[in-house]
């Protein structure tokens, strides 16, 4: 399973880098969704999107504990300086944790596409169907890609027991759908960022305006940065004689991928409540209250023709000329 001979840097353990890393992040994650979610049950406004941003969240606190084990048990160091069960224990824990993160970029996708969504009039069918398209893709290939990777040996403990006699697929296999499913998922955040763009630009607001606004809806443009890099570190899954010290800069990026997701697609929604203690003085003086469901398909017809003054394009996320 390891190398014959001793791999250049020495004996070092990046586990507890590996470990801040996840930790620090998902903090960070949980605060801004709870801001998110406060922002949302203030304006009584909680929706499909929170949800599945939350259950992202819970995702990414199992990925961040199976992380935190497989650096306690060594999985961050070189398999060389691993003793033969430490060796099987790092390999088994580095392959178990991937489907949580496989399967929460898809969650994450998929509450950003549903907050789209929320923000669009009944005229704009072209685009829900191309967000339908985004979140159905993202499920069956993030899925198919949580599948692989127990289905390529058979049994799927020969994955970290490469003593018993089992039957597995060429590395490149899963190597090769690795970078796939990790192009898609960045193809999907440039959609998901881009999108909102063409809501905004023909509606009646200031160029300041229309620019800050898609600067807001568009963070998962920083979602495809990570998600690009981590694409290169993927050929590592190929080179199996030392995955855990190879896998390090793959788990790395993929966890700043997730964190992205989160808290970019959190921060629209609290709007809201930032709006409610820092907003401007006059909806206070003119007793501003959000809207509700009811009042949406009202309020959100899109037809670049007519003017609206203020129009909301989602909950919390007030549009008004300067």
């Amino acid at each position: 399973m390891s190398s014959t001979e001793a791999p250049a840097g020495g004996n070092q353990n990046r586990g507890p880098h590996l470990v801040g890393i996840f930790w620090a992040e998902a903090a960070v994650a949980s605060l801004v969704i709870l801001l998110r979610i406060s922002g949302r049950l203030m304006i009584r406004q909680l929706g499909l999107d929170d949800y599945m941003m939350v259950f992202t969240l819970l995702l990414f606190v199992i990925l961040a504990s199976f992380t935190t084990h497989l650096a306690i048990i060594g999985g961050c160091r070189h398999l060389f300086y691993l003793s033969p069960q430490q060796q099987l224990q790092a390999v088994k824990y580095n392959w178990i944790s991937q489907p949580w993160g496989i399967f929460g970029f898809a969650t994450g996708k998929i509450s950003v596409a549903l907050l789209i969504l929320r923000i669009m009039g009944p005229n704009t069918i072209w685009r829900k169907w191309i967000l339908y398209g985004c979140m159905a893709s993202v499920l069956v290939i993030n899925a198919i890609g949580s599948i692989l990777t127990f289905v390529q040996c058979n049994p799927p403990r020969a994955l970290w027991t490469p003593t018993i006699h089992a039957h597995c697929w060429n590395p490149k296999v899963q190597s090769d759908y690795a970078i796939f499913l990790s192009s898609w998922n960045v193809f999907i955040d440039v959609v998901l960022a881009m999108l909102p763009i063409s809501i905004l630009w023909p509606l009646t607001l200031s160029l300041r305006k229309k620019i800050s606004l898609s600067v807001l809806l568009g963070l998962g443009l920083l979602a495809a940065i990570c998600g690009s890099i981590k694409i290169k570190y993927l050929a590592g899954l190929t080179a199996r004689s030392d995955l855990t010290w190879e896998t390090y800069n793959l788990y790395v990026w993929s966890a700043s991928e997730l964190f992205v997701i989160m808290t970019c697609g959190s921060i629209p929604p609290i709007k809201s409540l930032y709006d409610h203690f820092f907003g401007s003085k006059k909806h206070h003086r003119t007793g501003y209250t959000p809207y509700n469901d009811s009042d949406r398909s009202r309020e959100l017809k899109f037809n670049s023709k007519v003017k609206e003054t203020p129009r909301r394009l989602s909950e919390g996320v007030e549009l008004e000329p300067l």
